[in-house]
């Protein structure tokens, strides 16, 4: 008995559906997947972009102006471990920026009518916490992805999602940092400081070595140049997420240098809360938005 022409079309979006991945579904207009959602990319600026660029350019120029002086003036490691050191920072800023930062799926405490919440999900809520009970934590409702945030998880409008232990959206990542790439971020940073300085000292070696007036290798001087400007901002956020453990605020803080520095370097990165990369299933609310008609 041939099917009817509504069956047809059921069962054909069905079969659409079936072989459908998350990251296929996902209801934000703020952020794309590439390479089969291995990688996540936030539309909020192309600043990602320039910093790209900025950690590009002083690898190429130190190839082509000052490698080969180095390889057989200094020694072939010295030029090894610049490049080890340079993968490392670039490799780790293309996970920081392209990686799942901690986003909380959507929809897991939805009301029975997720477009007009009940005035007490306007409130901050305070939960006994501690072993007695006597500490309290503060838990707001997030109207957007519609769940009570846990603590130290915040919404961020570039990324169009709540981030778990959130520390702030970098606009030179075009990502937030957040529980699940905050290794990556302070990993870049730290290989950032070290290439540079690194290169910039070989090439300061080499000018020291020259016999002639620097006139004649204009591009180690800018290489000079280039390097240690590019190490500041790296080395100021290296510092203060190593330093600042009065700060209470800070969400990776351990109240030791020491103990931020090991923990920055070797932090597990917890599990992805969405899997944008799995099947679909048919009726998965976390990747569904609603929009509350009282904001």
């Amino acid at each position: 008995m041939p099917l009817a022409p509504d069956d047809n079309q059921n069962e054909e979006e069905e079969k659409r559906v079936r072989h459908k991945r998350n990251y296929q579904v996902w209801g934000s207009e703020k952020q794309f997947f590439l390479f089969g959602g291995r990688l996540r990319v936030v539309k909020a600026g192309p600043m990602s972009i320039a910093t790209f660029m900025a950690i590009l350019l002083p690898a190429i120029l130190f190839a082509i102006f000052d490698a080969s002086w180095c390889w057989h003036n200094i020694h072939p490691s010295a030029v090894i471990i610049f490049y080890y050191c340079w993968l490392i920072g670039l490799s780790s800023f293309i996970k920081a920026s392209t990686s799942d930062p901690g986003v909380i799926p959507r929809n897991i405490h939805i009301t029975d009518d997720p477009y007009d919440l009940p005035e007490d999900y306007f409130n901050t809520i305070s939960l006994p916490s501690g072993p007695e009970g006597d500490l309290k934590v503060d838990v707001r409702y997030c109207q957007t992805c519609h769940n009570w945030r846990m603590p130290r998880t915040f919404h961020c409008a570039k990324c169009d999602s709540c981030i778990s232990i959130h520390d702030h959206h970098c606009k030179w990542l075009n990502n937030c940092v957040g529980e699940r790439n905050y290794r990556f971020f302070f990993v870049f940073l730290l290989f950032s400081v070290i290439f540079c300085f690194y290169g910039g000292a070989m090439c300061y070696y080499r000018i020291l070595q020259h016999d002639q007036h620097v006139r004649h290798i204009p591009m180690t001087v800018f290489n000079i140049v280039y390097l240690h400007m590019a190490m500041l901002y790296p080395l100021l956020l290296l510092i203060y997420h190593i330093s600042t453990y009065a700060i209470k605020t800070y969400p990776f803080s351990l109240n030791s240098i020491i103990k931020n520095f090991v923990y920055g370097v070797g932090k597990p990165r917890g599990w992805s809360y969405v899997r944008p990369r799995d099947k679909y299933n048919r009726g998965d609310m976390r990747f569904t938005r609603f929009t509350s008609g009282k904001l």
